[in-house]
């Protein structure tokens, strides 16, 4: 099978070779999320993402986070943060709900685990990983360097 530009799709070592709108999910252009300008372009062209590092820039209110949300949620990630399997952690209802209106194409291979992590949620998230009632980890948040949160991050 080949892939984009004549390569190999299987040699393709990309997790996530493009992220597009779904032709069968209608959305409604003249509403938020859809009126900011990365969310409008990501529907409208997609997102192929190169090999290597992807970085968003843009000046605040573009739709940089918002993106992100989509693209966790498009993933089958909580898209406040945490794992495919973390939906019990949720502080709010204020994601944009579309990342099930977005096809994912994978790359030949697929993690057995994903994890998305948000800067903004991560006192939150570590906070609910303490009080995790089965006792699956003991760690602290109280480090002003973060040397206790990275317990959470490494593996094991």
């Amino acid at each position: 099978m080949a892939g984009i530009a004549g390569q190999d799709w299987q040699a393709d070592g990309r997790l996530i070779r493009l992220i597009r709108h779904d032709p069968g999910s209608p959305v409604d252009t003249s509403r938020w999320p859809a009126t900011v300008p990365a969310v409008e372009q990501l529907l409208c062209e997609g997102l192929d993402l190169p090999a290597g590092v992807t970085v968003l820039v843009g000046e605040n209110g573009t739709g940089k986070s918002t993106v992100v949300e989509m693209l966790a949620e498009a993933c089958g990630l909580n898209p406040q943060g945490g794992s495919a399997m973390g939906r019990l952690f949720k502080t709010r209802p204020s994601e944009p709900g579309m990342g099930t209106r977005l096809i994912v194409e994978r790359g030949a291979v697929r993690p057995r685990w994903s994890y998305f992590l948000r800067a903004d949620t991560m006192h939150s998230l570590y906070s609910y990983l303490e009080d995790d009632p089965a006792g699956a980890r003991s760690g602290s948040t109280s480090s002003a360097t973060g040397r206790g949160s990275s317990r959470y991050c490494a593996p094991g």
